[in-house]
This record gives C-alpha cells, structure tokens and sequence, in this order.
C-alpha cells in the first residue's frame, strides 16, 4: 500500500483487497509465514490505521497522511529486512495488484468486498492494457525517483514482479533497463552490471539502452576509454532504431567520459550536439542535461559567465518538470563555479540544497561529491576542521559503494586539506594514496591536479629537485586538454618553483601567464595566490611600486573571495612593502607606516590599479573621503606620504630627518597647502634629494604639512628663491 501511494496510484484501499484470495476465507499459509486476510481483517486493519497512517479522502476511500511517510516506510523496510526478502515480499504484493488486469473474477471479488463502489476496478475494466501499462510505470518510476529504494526490486530480471498478460509488449523489456538505472543512480554499480547482464533486449533500442547502461558503469567506476567505447556503440544503436531521446542520452553520455577524463574540448563539442537533438526531439530533461553538460566543459575550459547561464537555464527546464536529481545536479556544478568565483556564500547553500536533493533520491555518489564541495568551501574558508570532516564523510560514502574514482577524491580533499593546515607529512600521504588510484584508473587529468599538489608541498618542503619533477609530469599528464584553470595552476607552482630558487625573473613569467590565464577562465582564486606570488617575485626583483600593486591586489581579492591561503600569503610577504618603506625612509619607516595590528583599506583606480592605503577598515570606494590616507603608489614607484602617513614617519624618526623648517610666515599658507618657498627655509635634512617625501615643520617640530622636495636639502637652505617643497597635504591643526 505504500508503494502503490508513492507511485502515485490511485484508490489504494481498493487495491488493498486485491492482495486478499477470497472475500469470507482464509487462504493456507504458502510456506513462507505469510498468509492472505480476510476481506473482514483487511477492513479492520484499515479502520485501526484511520486518522494515524491513513485519513479520509471521500467516499469511504482512503489516503496514506503524506507521501513521505511512505517512503519513511518503504526506506525503514529495506534497512530491516535482507535485500532478497524485501524484493520477493514487495514482489508478490505488486504481482497480485497487477494480476487485476488478466482476471475479472478477482476484479469481481473487490467489488463485493468493497460494496461494489470501486473506481479502479471501473477502469481497469474499461481498458486493462492501459491501466497495466500506466500502474507499471509508476511502480517503477518510485524507484527511479528513490534510487535508495532500489532493493524493494531486486537485481535481476523483472525484479521478482511479474507482469500481467495485459501490460503492452512495449513494455516487457523495459523493467531491467529501469532496475539497472535505479542502481547506477544508487552507486551499486554491482547491482547494475547484474542487471544489465540478465537483461536480453527484444529490440535494437533495447540493446542501445543497455550498452548506455554498462557505459553509465564504467564510467562511474573511472573506466572512461571502455565507457566511450559502450556510448558509440549505443549512438548507433539509437540511431538506427530512430530514437532520438537515446541518441541525445547516449551523446551525453559520451561528453561526460571525456570531461572525467579531461579532454574538455570534445565533452563540450558532444554536450552541444547532445542539446541539438534534445531540441530537435523536443525533450526538455535531455536539453536541461545537456545544458548542464555543455556547462561544466565550458567551466573547465574558461570559467566565464557563460557557464552560469547554462545552469540557470537547466535548473529551469528541471525544476519546470519536476526533476529533483537533475536539479541536484546542476546545483552541485553551479556551487563549483560559484566557489571559483569566490562567491562562498552562495556556493554553501548551493551545495547543501543539492546535497539535500541527492539524499532525498538516495544517490550516495553525488552525495559524496556535494561533500566535496562543501569541504572545499571549508577548506577556502581556513575552516581545515571543517573540511577535513566533509571529506572524510565523503570518503566512508566512497568506500562503502565501491567507488574508486571518488574515494580518490576524497583523498586529495583530504591531502589539501592538510596542506592548509601545514602538516606537509599527512598531505603528502593523503595525496600519494590518492594519485595511486586515480593512476590505476588511468585518469590523466585527474593525476594531473593531484601531481601539482604534491608539487607544492615539495616546494615548501624545500625539496625543489622533486617539485621540479612533479610540475613537469603535471604538464605531460594534461597533455593538449588543459583548461585555463590547470594552466594558471601549472605556471603559478612553476613561479613558487623559480622563487624558491631564486630566479625572479623566470618567476615572474610564470606568474604573468597564471594571472592571465586565471584572469581569461575566471578563477579567482588561482589568481589570488598568483598576484601574491607575483608580488613576491616583483618585491626580489627591486620593484616596490609593483610589489606593492600586486601584494596589495592579492590581498584584497583574496579577503573579497575569503580565499584564507592567499590573504595569509599576502599579509606574510607584505612585510616587503616594509622593506621598501625601510629603503625609501630608513629603517623602522616599514613598521611605522604598515604596523601589523592596524587594519588598512586600500582604494583602487577605476582600472583596478590600487592607488591609496588609508588608516583604518573604511569605505574603499575611490573618491570616498572616509578616512585618512597614509601613502599613495607613485608612478615612480615610490610611496608619496599622505599627512597620515607624515605623521607616522615623524613620529619614527627624530629631527631633522625627512624635514625641512620655514619660518613662521610661512605657516599660514603652508598649512592651507600651498607651496613652500626656499627663503623661508630655515634649515633642513642634508640628506633630502629633489623627489623625496618630505615634511614641512616650524621651528618647534610642529608639522605643517607633507609634500615633494624640488630641492636638495643643502639648496633650499642656501637658494634665496624658487619652490623648495611642492605641498601636497597641508595640516590646518595646530600640533
């Protein structure tokens, strides 16, 4: 009865009386323990259930309370009882409701014992091949639409449900292909191979689902080359049955073996022409899978907001039919992109609603994916615990159905995660047991991405021979199919690789090509960790003004996206912005303008160049007057002091360093930020140069203002004439 009102099947307590031999006996016991009630005891049972399980519909007919505590039911049924019983009880009770179609004496039978009103008995008389064809497929479709119900159905042949002699011959073959596929969507890729085995396909459609069906198999199990090989095979049975909807599936299929495997040129070239022929078929799911398809090769390949427009446009056509897996699909993708964009809000609760969806239809190893995901925002985030625990859930998932592709992601979160957390011993095992599997699965593109990490734990080992070898076996396992994300990554370690070696030039292009190439695709966070790379590599080449820009940039993109590795990266080696600050002003000047304790906020150009540093966490709208600014980056590649910033300096270095003094009828004007002229010099800093930041003082060490020296500290106290400092920040206080 359950069953019957999850599927959607109507008139349940009708159906109920089916289930009994005769309205006024008891039939013997079969040998099993079960027997059939009396009519009397199943009306009895029923009214005991009235206003717990089941109400009132009208009528005198009854409903179960909601669809989910029939599925709460069904689901409590499988944990508790061996997979063979459950498949061979829920089999004979389906059998015996759908023997209604081939014996209109039973059909007689529930009409006495229901009093005669009985709608369903009515309609299957009226057509019972229909009604056979129609109760079929929603018994079935339950366990589509809840793979983890799989098991009410068995592994092989007609699931222990026999089928009446009215159900359409269309439909005889159809049961293994659907058990096969509540399997698959199941992670029993063992139940699904036996299925697919027992099956003998009538027809060439037949043969064309089940070959899908093995490559939807191996697939899962990281055989791609053997998975490619069973979709064409089904591209040509389809295609030569004339089914178009199998064509479109059998395309997807395809385009998703060669995505796993990495080769996301061609998965988008299939993922289209899969779309063409949904289109052309008119089959809404097949566009949306498509889409989604087409979606996920663009992501790898570029990253742009393009990508997001093909979820969108999937997750509709789903939501439109009620798909909830397809739309669990797309979410999960759409939470990937999101979290390369930095976007860690909305990729969470992208990834707990899909994870939510996937285990509401029992797919456990898109479930485990969705842990990935949220491992990984974890992991972005600096939440190691977090992750680690994600991931590790994930794994037991992994293991339990059998998947090795997918436990060896789990290991690769793992190792990352231990990565960021600093233990390079745990990542290095993690990461290592991980390429192990994905090498015995001959995953290429997958070895690649688990390599590179263990290039970078090499490289902050210090173990640079090794890291070497890592990033050139990175580069030979991508091969021709690396998207713009695996190059920005490639050349960002081989920029950490040139560093750690002290080449900062080669260093520095490596790095440009990953901050292009991050840049093209979109990946925020690959650009993140090489800006502040590159910034480093700039800071070892001299380069203040660039060191500063691209540390600066590293850091606010980094806080932006919440990306945790970059921020540290960057606030660690901006400690070069002191360095510079100790070449320009002298010693101590670093730790006056940049103290480490002090929150900063940095405004950029409308071109996305940084152009201030201001005094506090305050608007960082360019033009924005909120706070107090303590340098700017000259074009000179130098700081220019901000009246802030003169503060500072003054207060790090006793006079007369950095100062020139006018006397007092200069101050007025100086104060209001006009220039200061070389006969009111009174003295000066015989160390200042035409170019270097000076402050205007009085006599007492009063600072009137910051500004630019047009003369050497020695001209300004001799010449009796000219701008001796161009002012740039009076100060109208008197200090």
């Amino acid at each position: 009865m359950n069953l019957l009102n999850v599927a959607g099947v109507s008139d349940v307590r009708t159906l109920t009386y089916a289930l009994v031999d005769g309205p006024d006996r008891d039939v013997p016991d079969r040998g099993d323990g079960d027997s059939s009630p009396t009519v009397e005891a199943v009306r009895r049972a029923l009214d005991r259930l009235t206003g717990t399980a089941l109400v009132g519909s009208g009528g005198g007919e009854y409903r179960t309370v909601h669809d989910e505590w029939s599925v709460l039911f069904l689901e409590r049924l499988v944990e508790r009882e061996p997979e063979p019983v459950v498949a061979r009880r829920v089999g004979r009770t389906v059998s015996r409701v759908l023997g209604l179609a081939d014996d209109p004496a039973r059909r007689a039978r529930v009409r006495r014992a229901v009093g005669g009103n009985a709608p369903t008995v009515d309609r299957i008389e009226r057509d019972p091949s229909a009604w056979a064809a129609e109760t079929v497929r929603a018994v079935y479709g339950v366990g589509r639409r809840y793979p983890r119900l799989a098991a009410l159905y068995g592994r092989v042949r007609y699931a222990w449900i026999d089928l009446p002699d009215a159900c359409p011959d269309d439909l005889r073959g159809r049961p293994p292909e659907w058990v096969s596929r509540m399997y698959v969507d199941a992670g029993d890729l063992d139940g699904a191979t036996e299925a697919l085995d027992a099956w003998r396909p009538a027809d060439e459609r037949g043969a064309a689902e089940r070959q899908r069906g093995y490559g939807d198999v191996t697939r899962r199990r990281g055989e791609y080359d053997a998975a490619r090989e069973r979709y064409e095979r089904a591209e040509e049975l389809f295609a030569a049955a004339g089914d178009r909807p199998g064509l479109a599936a059998a395309v997807r299929g395809r385009a998703q073996a060669a995505h796993f495997d990495g080769d996301y040129e061609t998965a988008y070239e299939a993922a289209s022409r899969a779309y063409a022929i949904a289109v052309d078929a008119d089959d809404p799911i097949g566009m949306g899978k498509a889409l989604m398809d087409a979606g996920n090769a663009l992501d790898s390949l570029d990253g742009t907001d393009a990508v997001l427009d093909h979820y969108r446009v999937a997750g509709d056509l789903f939501r439109a039919h009620d798909d909830t897996h397809g739309e669990a699909n797309v979410r999960t993708n759409l939470a990937v992109a999101l979290r390369r964009r930095g976007d860690l809000d909305a990729a969470e609760r992208t990834a707990s609603r899909a994870l939510d969806g996937y285990r509401a239809v029992g797919d456990e190893h898109r479930e485990a994916i969705s842990l990935l995901n949220l491992a990984a925002v974890a992991e972005q985030r600096g939440a190691v615990g977090e992750a680690v625990a994600r991931a590790s859930e994930a794994r037991v998932i992994a293991e339990r159905v059998g998947s090795d592709v997918y436990e060896a992601f789990a290991l690769s979160r793992l190792g990352s995660g231990a990565h960021v957390g600093g233990d390079l011993d745990r990542a290095e095992r993690f990461l290592t047991a991980a390429l192990d599997r994905l090498d015995a699965l001959d995953a290429d593109a997958r070895c690649a991405m688990v390599t590179a990490m263990l290039a970078e734990v090499a490289v902050d080992r210090g173990d640079l021979s090794a890291a070497e070898r890592r990033v050139e076996l990175t580069a030979s396992l991508l091969d021709d199919h690396a998207g713009h994300k695996r190059l920005a990554e490639t050349d960002r370690i081989r920029g950490r690789l040139a560093l750690a070696r002290n080449d900062p030039d080669a260093a520095t292009t490596a790095l440009r090509s990953a901050v292009d190439a991050a840049r093209e695709g979109g990946f925020t966070q690959v650009e993140a960790e090489a800006l502040s790379s590159l910034g480093a590599a700039a800071a070892a080449r001299g380069g203040a003004e660039a060191a500063a820009d691209r540390l600066t940039a590293a850091l606010d993109l980094g806080r932006r996206i919440e990306g945790v590795t970059a921020v540290v990266t960057a606030a660690d080696r901006i400690a070069d912005l002191r360095t510079a600050a100790d070449y320009q002003f002298g010693a101590g000047a670093g730790e006056a303008l940049f103290p480490p304790d002090d929150p900063l906020t940095v405004r950029r150009s409308s071109g996305g160049r940084p152009r201030q540093v201001i005094d506090g966490d305050v608007d960082d709208t360019p033009g924005s007057s909120e706070g107090d600014r303590l340098v700017s980056y000259g074009t000179d590649g130098r700081f220019t002091l901000g009246l802030a910033g003169g503060r500072r300096i003054h207060e790090a270095f006793s006079e007369p360093r950095h100062r020139m003094v006018v006397g007092e009828e200069s101050e007025p004007f100086v104060r209001e930020g006009r220039d200061a002229f070389a006969k009111f010099v009174t003295a000066a800093d015989d160390g200042i140069r035409p170019g270097d930041e000076v402050l205007v003082v009085d006599d007492a060490d009063a600072i009137f203002g910051v500004g630019r020296a047009e003369l050497s500290g020695a001209e300004a106290e001799e010449l009796g004439s000219g701008v001796a400092v161009k002012m740039r920040d009076g100060n109208p206080d008197d200090d």
